[in-house]
């Protein structure tokens, strides 16, 4: 039995070091890099048409919000000559 340990712990070690040498060996560029480019290229695209829609959408509630405010003062500046009439 103790001998049969030494000889496990030496098979995991090898198996560790076949590890680490098939990853030193492994090619530095990652193939899947065209790939992820062109779904960098579809993010940028997406969130830039995003910011976009939302820059539009602020802008419709401002302009919704001054008609209502303008709505509102009319209403009001109605009222106040009526009353001074």
């Amino acid at each position: 039995m103790c001998a049969f340990i030494p000889l496990l712990f030496m098979g995991v070690l090898v198996a560790a070091v076949f590890v680490v040498r098939r990853e030193l060996m492994r090619p530095r560029h990652d193939p899947y890099e065209p790939r992820r480019s062109a779904f960098d290229e579809y993010r940028t695209d997406a969130l830039r048409r995003l910011e976009d829609e939302q820059r539009e959408f602020r802008d419709f509630v401002d302009r919704l919000r001054a008609a209502r405010d303008k709505a509102k003062f009319d209403q009001f500046m109605n009222e106040r000559r009526s009353a001074a009439a």
